[in-house]
C-alpha cells in the first residue's frame, strides 16, 4: 500500500486583482505540489469567484469579501 504526503500552505495575498500577480500567485502552488493551499487576505468578491475558479483550474472554496473580512480562498 503507498501512502500519499498531506502538503498545506497558506500565504497572504494582499490582494489579487491584478491579473499578472494572480497569476503567478496560482502557479506556485501548483509548482509546490501542494494538497491544500489557502489564500488570505484574497480579496475576492462574489463577481470574481467563477473567474478566479476557472483561472485556477481545479477546486476551490471562496469565502468572500464582505465588511468584516478580506476573503479566504481554499484550493483543494
Amino acid at each position: 500500500m503507498s501512502q500519499r504526503k498531506l502538503t498545506i500552505s497558506s500565504l497572504n495575498a494582499r490582494g489579487l486583482s491584478n491579473q499578472s500577480k494572480r497569476r503567478e500567485v496560482f502557479q506556485w502552488p501548483k509548482r509546490k505540489k501542494f494538497s491544500v493551499f489557502f489564500l488570505q487576505e484574497a480579496y475576492c468578491t462574489k463577481e470574481t469567484e467563477n473567474i478566479w475558479r476557472a483561472e485556477w483550474g481545479y477546486g476551490a472554496i471562496f469565502s468572500s469579501y464582505c465588511s468584516e473580512s478580506a476573503g479566504v480562498l481554499h484550493f483543494i
